[in-house]
């Protein structure tokens, strides 16, 4: 896959967590911990989407699934999760970058901008934390969201072993 292909993928979701590592993120309404899910799928990192796993999240369409779900649904199964695939890295300064480069790119996008080399500049550093273009990368995603995926599908027996 060459730059540009990647470049105008916009199916893969990246961004936090540690560095070309892919987390399976739970909602916090998920039944199962993290740890015993690990163990139940063969794949890690499995995170909450609470502050002392990975971070909280607020309007997250998981959450609201699996409120639906518990408010409304309460005999139908589900497992719902966002695969996150870390670029940056995860310490503190990486996610305040990721998260400034983000702000960037969106202020860029709603108001524009009358100098095009900011604008090139802008869309470089969005890219460069939220969209890989090294193949080493690439392939590691590819590899981890196989792993994850199979675990899964296995663990919720739509695989049979």
């Amino acid at each position: 896959m060459n730059d540009n292909a990647v470049n105008k993928n916009r199916g893969v979701h990246t961004g936090y967590g540690p560095k070309d590592t892919m987390s399976v993120v739970n909602s916090y309404l998920f039944e199962i911990d993290s740890k015993t899910f690990e163990k139940n799928i063969g794949y890690a990192p499995v995170v909450k989407s609470e502050n002392s796993e990975f971070y909280a999240m607020s309007g997250d369409m998981i959450d609201f699934l699996y409120t639906l779900r518990n408010e409304r649904f309460k005999d139908v199964k589900l497992y719902s999760a966002t695969f996150e695939f870390g670029i940056l890295g995860s310490s503190t300064t990486n996610e305040i970058e990721s998260l400034f480069r983000a702000i960037l790119r969106n202020k860029l996008r709603f108001y524009g901008s009358k100098n095009k080399e900011i604008e090139e500049q802008v869309k470089k550093l969005y890219l460069g934390a939220f969209c890989p273009s090294k193949e080493e990368s690439i392939q590691k995603m590819y590899t981890q969201f196989k792993k994850a995926i199979t675990g899964i599908l296995t663990y919720e027996g739509f695989i049979k072993q």
